[in-house]
């Protein structure tokens, strides 16, 4: 008996250009197959080959390494001793600052930093 997948999907119907979202059932195998949407706008019925089911990942294998939960609970605490020594102060509600604006700060440095990353893995792998 093969299981099947319910997902909703947004599609843009070929013949009307207009978007809806619809529900549709993936079998939950590797074998490929097919699906027909019809429109809700149009009955415009669309045709779409080579639908996979989404590969689940393996179970975790147990070794020897440190748990990551670990260390970031390790980073957390360094972190808040830093701030305790910088501000005098632990990060509080109320303390007067924007968390938000904060947070959106510190993930425009991360994406920075990302992106400087990606760059020098590029040069590396073209060798210059």
């Amino acid at each position: 008996m093969t299981k099947k997948k319910i997902c909703t999907v947004k599609v843009i119907c070929q013949k009307c250009n207009k978007n809806y979202e619809t529900e549709i059932m993936i079998p939950d195998t590797t074998r490929e197959s097919y699906l027909r949407v019809t429109c809700i706008h149009c009955s415009h019925v669309q045709k779409y080959h080579n639908l996979k089911s989404p590969k689940e990942q393996p179970s975790p294998i147990p070794n020897s390494s440190k748990p990551v939960w670990e260390m970031v609970i390790e980073d957390m605490k360094e972190r808040d001793d830093f701030g305790r020594k910088r501000y005098g102060t632990p990060l509080q509600v109320g303390n007067g600052r924007d968390f938000m604006e904060d947070a959106y700060q510190e993930l425009l440095d991360l994406v920075v930093y990302m992106r400087g990353e990606l760059e020098k893995r590029r040069s590396i792998n073209n060798g210059s």
